[in-house]
């Protein structure tokens, strides 16, 4: 315990510097402001800025934001600027450096009729290669394909009532994009149609079934400690993936105690932000986590009282 308190007391002293990472996330979010204001020159120039500090893979270092998210908003803002060879280029960077898979550019609808453009369908056209060259840049190809399946293994169990119903990624995305067209089209229609498929997908027969649920939180919870185990001993052997901010995500509640998750990782991302291969911003949201979860805990007590 002893050990613990002392790495997060190091911790809360440490965090005051201010990584590479750090600037990334700044510049990355005001471009992410401008972008949601429709303030495109000046996103596109944040964006910029941001990744000269770091070239995010896959899944960059905390904060929810992914290379596929910079690359591709980068170029979206430059269409809304005019610049199309601009766009051409970072959205073929959020496929060979950032992993984006073809089902994102199949159904994105982020601008006017951009499935109709002629450099976009090229992009898609291209999409094998340059999904080879992301194959192709990656320092461990058999690591990252283990830790894809300790994340795919994640994301099954949280996604198991969809699987129940019969309804897997694609389809989701596919009715949330003939949704999205019948409102542009102001089809009356077809909104309706679409509005009620999207309204069965939040139905959840499932959870009026307490054996049920208490099967998938006991599975959930064996999948969690399976994952947190294979992630240990993926970690000794790899180093540090940021792909496991994800799976360490579901451990938030016993952040901060004498657990061996936490004594085997917290000294592993100390030495990640000290070499600024990461930034402090996912202990940063666990210590927030934490801080919520106590008031929380506090305000439940008064009302029992």
């Amino acid at each position: 315990m002893y050990k613990t308190l002392s790495l997060f007391l190091f911790f809360s002293l440490f965090i005051q510097a201010q990584t590479k990472y750090d600037l990334f996330y700044s510049y990355l979010d005001k471009a992410d402001s401008l972008k949601h204001i429709k303030i495109y020159d000046k996103a596109l120039v944040n964006y910029k800025e941001a990744v000269k500090y770091v070239t995010p893979k896959k899944a960059s270092a905390f904060g929810g934001r992914t290379g596929i998210n910079v690359y591709f908003n980068l170029g979206v803002c430059a269409l809304y600027t005019g610049d199309e060879i601009l766009a051409d280029k970072w959205m073929r960077k959020a496929i060979s450096i950032g992993g984006l898979k073809k089902i994102y550019l199949e159904v994105f609808d982020g601008y006017p009729d951009i499935q109709e453009k002629i450099f976009y369908k090229q992009i898609i056209s291209d999409y094998n290669k340059l999904r080879l060259d992301f194959f192709a840049s990656l320092k461990d190809i058999d690591a990252y394909l283990e830790i894809q399946i300790l994340t795919e293994r994640d994301q099954f169990v949280r996604k198991i009532d969809n699987y129940l119903d019969g309804y897997d990624d694609e389809y989701i995305a596919r009715i949330h994009k003939k949704y999205i067209q019948a409102i542009k089209n102001k089809d009356s229609i077809q909104i309706k149609k679409f509005t009620a498929l999207r309204n069965k997908l939040r139905v959840r027969p499932w959870e009026r079934n307490l054996k049920y649920m208490e099967f998938k939180r006991e599975l959930m919870k064996n999948v969690d400690s399976l994952n947190a185990r294979n992630l240990i001993r993926f970690t000794t052997n790899y180093g540090w993936y940021c792909e496991a901010s994800l799976l360490l995500w579901h451990w938030r509640v016993e952040f901060g105690t004498d657990h061996y998750v936490w004594n085997y990782f917290m000294p592993i991302l100390l030495k990640e932000i000290e070499d600024e291969n990461i930034s402090s911003g996912f202990i940063e949201n666990l210590e927030s986590f934490k801080k919520k979860e106590k008031e929380f805990r506090k305000n439940i007590k008064k009302i029992k009282k």
